[in-house]
């Protein structure tokens, strides 16, 4: 897909949606209302997201058939092995306003989204599943969310879609992520800082003892789930925090005080590690 134009991709993505449409009786909205403010990635993930909701699309043969329908567009396809009679199909692709994402799902818009509201809806998505569901986990998304492209975040809301067709909106995705009090603060992994961190602010994390770092950083992550209404999530940094480094504490603890600046000096961290009766297991 790489080595096609912006043409042809705009292309294959119309002759998909019109392969979901004549599927789908009242399908309404798609691709076809903002098609020309669509790049190359987000094309590709449109196709990508239509070959996983519509699985007969995996073969290779009837992939081709699809979008290979349309003469109306000069489509170039490598293979000769191909073999195909273009039967015309009208395929408009004049610039309109932003779509209402809402009307054909959320593969029409999803994968356009910012990160932040992408991890919001997965992280809701997942509470609604377990609570629709009666499942009491231990851990869960937020413990590797960060560590997810865009593209996976944005798969891992869809899979859950298509087990809830409820959630196949945005009006319901915003609906429970407010239920369930969910907030995303960007939060780099452990191992290098974000860019924007401005380090002078936060000296004196460097200069701890290696067992205040260790509490520093589980009291950041207890604070950070009460702010975030996440106490109920079982699993966590305990788990792992003594096969951390120093520099992966200092920078976990950095992060942290980045996204909740209001804990961001000694006697506060000192304060609510006293609170949460954090003690490192040397001492």
């Amino acid at each position: 897909m790489r080595s096609k134009s912006i043409e042809e991709l705009r292309a294959y993505s119309i002759r998909l949606e019109n392969y979901v449409r004549f599927k789908t009786p009242g399908f309404l909205g798609g691709v076809h209302d903002y098609i020309m403010t669509m790049d190359a990635d987000a094309c590709i993930k449109y196709i990508l997201s239509v070959i996983m909701k519509n699985p007969e699309l995996a073969d290779e043969e009837k992939f081709f058939e699809v979008i290979l329908t349309d003469d109306s567009v000069p489509v170039k396809i490598d293979d000769p092995k191909v073999i195909y009679e273009p039967i015309p199909v009208p395929v408009t692709v004049d610039p309109l306003p932003e779509p209402t994402p809402i009307l054909g799902g959320l593969h029409d818009f999803i994968f356009r989204e910012p990160r932040e509201k992408l991890i919001k809806w997965a992280l809701a998505t997942e509470q609604y599943h377990r609570r629709v569901n009666n499942l009491t986990l231990l851990g869960g998304l937020d413990d590797y969310v960060d560590r997810l492209s865009d593209a996976e975040v944005a798969q891992y809301i869809l899979k859950e879609a298509d087990e809830h067709k409820e959630l196949d909106n945005l009006s319901m995705l915003e609906n429970i992520a407010q239920e369930f009090n969910i907030v995303y603060y960007p939060r780099p992994a452990p191992g290098f800082l974000a860019p924007s961190v401005k380090v002078g602010a936060y000296d004196f994390v460097f200069t701890q003892s290696r067992d205040t770092l260790i509490t520093w950083a589980l009291t950041t992550e207890k604070h950070d789930r009460e702010a975030r209404k996440l106490e109920h999530i079982f699993g966590g940094l305990d788990d792992y925090v003594d096969q951390l480094s120093n520099e992966e504490l200092i920078d976990y603890v950095i992060n942290q005080l980045k996204a909740h600046r209001d804990i961001a000096s000694p006697a506060k961290l000192n304060e609510l590690a006293v609170k949460y009766e954090i003690v490192p297991k040397s001492q």
